[in-house]
């Protein structure tokens, strides 16, 4: 389970990495990835990820981390115990690989959790036609980018 997940959530990440900004409709297209996309990138990767059999993750959203509480707030997946990350590596001091899957870590235990919740956009907006259009979007243009 853990290297299958590990493999899709990498290609992902570098599909991601390799997509231009330019008609991008969420965070991913108005930021340099991956600062400030820890959400949006979540929420398509929980869609990628349930598209290739990888179903039930959570949206954990955490609020004060990091050694000194100095981390605003940060959002991850949780699968099948997994904590599922592609946007810690923007907190460099904290030297976090861009790809995190493990059942543990240090970083994610220094925020207060705020809030789980669906973490596939198309359940967290399906009654939302703008959100869910703009995320529907951004998914075909990362889709187009996977290898």
């Amino acid at each position: 389970m853990q290297r299958q997940t590990e493999q899709l959530v990498k290609k992902f990440r570098a599909a991601l990495e390799s997509t231009p900004r330019n008609g991008l409709r969420t965070t991913l297209g108005c930021t340099d990835f991956p600062s400030a996309c820890c959400d949006d990138a979540s929420l398509l990767l929980a869609a990628y990820l349930n598209d290739n059999g990888v179903i039930g993750s959570t949206r954990v959203s955490g609020v004060n981390g990091g050694k000194h509480k100095e981390l605003r707030s940060h959002v991850w997946l949780l699968c099948s115990g997994f904590i599922i990350d592609i946007t810690a590596d923007q907190f460099t001091s904290y030297k976090i690989d861009p790809v995190f899957v493990n059942k543990k870590s240090t970083f994610h235990k220094t925020f207060e959790i705020k809030s789980e919740g669906p973490a596939d956009f198309r359940i967290k907006f399906r009654d939302d036609p703008k959100w869910l259009s703009s995320f529907e979007n951004d998914y075909k243009i990362v889709l187009s980018n996977v290898k």
